[in-house]
């Protein structure tokens, strides 16, 4: 992948993540004024949510590095081919 691409991604998933985690939160919040069943409905849901939130940032944390394993990588090539 292109460096772009890969920032993009990072970017990307960090800031979905944020608003998942949020979304989760909100989820569990508004779903106390509920009946009994959709009450436990609502709260595996924020949980399921959440558990995604982390996931994409997660796979941010992942882009990222790859991101700047690419740029060293890369650095290091010419900086081996000017030694030489």
């Amino acid at each position: 992948m292109k460096q772009k691409q890969l920032k993009l991604l990072c970017n990307l998933c960090t800031f979905l993540g944020f608003i998942l985690f949020i979304g989760s939160i909100g989820i569990w919040l508004f779903s106390n004024d509920l009946l009994l069943e959709a009450k436990a409905h609502g709260h595996r849901l924020g949980i399921f949510v959440g558990v995604c939130a982390f996931n994409l940032l997660l796979l941010s944390n992942y882009f990222d590095y790859m991101h700047f394993s690419n740029i060293y990588d890369k650095h290091m090539k010419e900086e081996a081919l000017e030694n030489n």
